[in-house]
């Protein structure tokens, strides 16, 4: 998807010297092996228009842009997009969702046994949460975009490490080493202040 997510995901990709090879949008994907010209697809946005529009490109049906020979794919505007009618087909090695839910449980279970790497939605795109947490702090933007960058980066680490040593889709080791931090979080404030509060009260 190229829309508000799908946009900024491009851009910062391109700044870090990844070459963007297709882009979809409502009406349509537009994909070119040599590469798309971001500021230009940027432009035809802009201007109220589809990527379908950008000269040259060969154009596909939205739904065919998960299917486009590519080392990463960012899902990055509707759930359920990767199903188990399409997951055979992804050709990408890396996932990297920038939408909730991008794809079914079905679909995961069949990329995982393809090799392919899905990082957890929740974890690739939990940056806008992040941001907004510092907002309401008052902190400053490029603070919120440091610690997003190692919170991710870690957080990524963590997930894909269980997943490897417990053969786990990346969304189930996620799943579990959150839940697993949570627990621990509500014994940390079940048994510490209160412990220390009822001292104090004695």
């Amino acid at each position: 998807g190229f829309g508000a997510v799908g946009r900024h995901a491009a851009r910062f990709l391109v700044a870090r010297g990844a070459v963007v090879v297709a882009v979809a949008d409502s009406q349509g994907a537009a994909c070119a092996p040599d590469g798309l010209d971001v500021p230009r697809l940027l432009a035809l946005k802009g201007q109220g228009r589809s990527v379908v529009e950008y000269p040259g490109a060969r154009r596909l049906p939205p739904e065919a842009v998960v299917e486009v020979d590519c080392d990463i794919l960012v899902p990055a505007a509707r759930p359920d997009v990767l199903h188990e009618g399409n997951a055979e087909r992804v050709r990408a090695r890396l996932v990297v969702p920038g939408a909730n839910i991008p794809a079914t449980e079905g679909a995961l279970e069949i990329l995982h046994r393809r090799g392919v790497v899905v990082v957890p939605d929740f974890v690739a795109n939990a940056g806008g949460v992040i941001t907004a947490a510092f907002e309401w702090r008052g902190g400053r933007k490029e603070d919120a975009f440091s610690y997003i960058d190692s919170k991710i980066r870690s957080n990524v680490t963590a997930v894909l490490e269980r997943s490897r040593a417990e053969g786990l889709p990346p969304r189930h080791a996620a799943v579990r080493l959150a839940r697993e931090r949570v627990e621990a979080a509500m014994r940390l404030r079940r048994f510490g202040p209160r412990e220390d509060a009822g001292a104090q009260a004695r």
